[in-house]
């Protein structure tokens, strides 16, 4: 079973059986109401995604595999909060005093609880949509769209907009699996994980991820020509 960010689940399951295009339309539209409708409409998603997420045997350790960016994020975000209001009172007030308000201001900030909330909702829209659609069905969906407005239109039959577009839908994903990667074999040569891993693998990454961008263009120019 792959193990990486937002990587296909092979399972048989209604959801998986949906047709990828029907799928592909509710993505940007349930991100849009995510972020526009009121925090009541995020809320009721967020428990739907768990009735779903149940259903379709997630796995603890899939569904965490995917939220932790979003998880290090919000801490991020929370942790320089804190530090920023508490760096402004303690000039102030006391150290213990600077500490319970910094607490308060920041775990109690109405608009930061909602704007990360969403911000998790929308992920996990994510994490379902690409666990249940492969690339390949995600690339075949994109084309039948184009072919069909192209043919509309009486435009040729090529796919040059779909061939961008699922590249770069597929690119999370990808990027992720590289990353896992060159995870998996650091540790193999029993090297510790922490800052001097990130800085070490990271440029790796980026060598390597443009060496792929540059194999998959050459495949798709080859198979144009």
């Amino acid at each position: 079973m792959n193990n990486f960010v937002f990587s296909y689940s092979n399972k048989n399951t209604f959801f998986h059986k949906i047709n990828p295009t029907v799928k592909l339309f509710l993505l940007p539209i349930l991100s849009f109401l995510t972020f526009f409708l009121p925090f009541e409409f995020c809320l009721s998603l967020f428990f739907v995604q768990l009735i779903l997420v149940m259903i379709l045997h997630f796995s603890a350790k899939e569904i965490l595999t995917d939220l932790a960016p979003i998880i290090f994020y919000i801490f991020l975000v929370y942790f320089a909060n804190f530090w920023g209001i508490f760096f402004v009172l303690i000039k102030e007030l006391p150290f213990c005093e600077s500490m319970i308000q910094s607490c308060k201001n920041t775990f109690c900030d109405k608009n930061t609880f909602i704007s990360l909330f969403r911000i998790f909702v929308l992920v996990q829209t994510s994490s379902i949509f690409f666990k249940t659609t492969s690339s390949v069905k995600i690339k075949a969906s994109v084309e039948s769209i184009e072919l069909f407005i192209r043919k509309i239109f009486g435009a040729k039959d090529e796919c040059l907009f779909s061939d961008c577009v699922s590249l770069f839908i597929t690119f999370i994903p990808r990027t992720f699996e590289l990353w896992n990667q060159l995870v998996l074999s650091w540790k193999v040569r029993g090297e510790k994980i922490g800052l001097r891993m990130i800085f070490v693998l990271f440029p790796i990454l980026i060598s390597i991820g443009l060496k792929k961008a540059r194999e998959t263009t050459n495949a798709i120019l080859n198979r144009r020509s």
